[in-house]
């Protein structure tokens, strides 16, 4: 009962707040459990600016910490229940976000997504506002590198069995297969942890078997960090010249992956969604704010989440703190209003966002956090 009285009372306070309050602030959710200071902190310093030009905006954090896919409807459900709530920005990835999604809708909630990928998300309902292209278009992109850039004729597909992983496979595919590329092996991972994070590696078998039946031109990897790097580190035994491609769920500049990946490490491209631009003074504003309130440098995740706030704030100041009017300003992006432009590029939801899939090598990947 305590835990319960603990995750509510953050709403309570807001609450309490938005009843004394004359012009009480218009709340917008971070779904992300992260520790401060983050983007968050950078997000809410620039939406200060926008106070005296409508309603004050302030972050509300996740509500209920880390630690299992349950939260995710309980955080959803928390922010949902709070009157003042105009939109929610996150969740991280798109298991996450297809359990908070269904709550959102059903309250009437905006939700803008800024990195999940996964195709079902349209099917979530008109309050969900993906920045991020799906994972069809992603997939794609990944193929049209294999053939055009690295001139491979032959892949094989290594997977994680969740949504992200399956649909991003499945782009992949589609993908090679319209350049004429053959497909060697789709192979599921993810059966267990590899060393140095357990002692029984559970990958070397089933990728071992895939590249005795045919060793690929190219790897393409569609999973996260850890099933990635073990994935790199068992092909590189085999054949240290195999370039490697992956999507955005594998950070090429996360330490975990750095340690477990070793040397295959050095021919991998992954997929992000956005690259500073040194020449753009936004960018190079967001950047030193960042510096100074993080301590690190952005990354591609940092700036989308940032949009998202940016984009949110700017619907306020525009049409107010109602939640209808603030989708409907939302949906209107490149139709009879002109797209909106934020760090990581022009916004609307009338199209696939092609133009923020980057594909970088990792030596050029910005250093994550653990």
């Amino acid at each position: 009962m305590r835990l319960a009285v603990a995750a509510l009372a953050p709403v309570a306070v807001f609450l309490t707040l938005a009843g004394c309050e004359r012009n009480p602030p218009v709340m917008l959710g971070y779904a992300y459990a992260r520790a401060s200071p983050n983007v968050a902190d950078v997000a809410q310093e620039a939406l200060e600016r926008l106070d005296g030009r409508g309603p004050p905006i302030r972050i509300a954090r996740w509500p209920v910490g880390a630690g299992g896919l349950g939260l995710e409807i309980r955080g959803a459900t928390l922010f949902a229940a709070m009157s003042n709530m105009a939109g929610v920005v996150g969740h991280a990835g798109s298991r996450e976000t297809l359990l908070g999604a269904p709550v959102y809708n059903r309250a009437g909630i905006p939700n803008i997504v800024p990195t999940s990928t996964s195709r079902r998300l349209v099917e979530m309902g008109p309050w969900t506002f993906r920045l991020a292209p799906n994972d069809s278009v992603e997939g794609d992109a990944l193929a049209a590198f294999a053939v055009d850039s690295l001139h491979a004729r032959t892949a094989t597909i290594f997977y994680f069995s969740d949504e992200y992983g399956v649909g991003l496979r499945d782009g992949v595919l589609a993908g090679l297969t319209r350049r004429g590329a053959r497909v060697l092996d789709q192979v599921s991972v993810g059966l267990g942890a590899c060393p140095p994070l357990a002692a029984q590696d559970d990958f070397a078998a089933v990728v071992g078997a895939s590249l005795q039946r045919a060793m690929p031109e190219v790897v393409i990897l569609a999973g996260r960090r850890v099933d990635g790097g073990c994935v790199m580190r068992i092909v590189d035994s085999a054949n240290p010249a195999v370039p490697f491609l992956a999507g955005d769920g594998i950070e090429a500049g996360s330490r975990q992956l750095r340690e477990i990946a070793g040397g295959a490490l050095g021919r991998l491209h992954s997929v992000v969604f956005w690259r500073a631009d040194p020449a753009d003074s936004a960018t190079q504003e967001f950047r030193e704010r960042f510096r100074r309130t993080v301590g690190r440098d952005p990354d591609d995740t940092d700036a989308m989440i940032y949009d998202a706030f940016m984009l949110l704030g700017q619907a306020v100041r525009e049409v107010g703190r109602d939640r209808a009017a603030i989708r409907h300003w939302l949906e209107s992006l490149g139709r009879n209003r002109p797209p909106w432009h934020g760090l990581t590029g022009p916004v609307s939801f009338q199209e696939e966002r092609r133009g923020v899939i980057h594909l970088i090598h990792s030596a050029a990947a910005v250093p994550r956090v653990p």
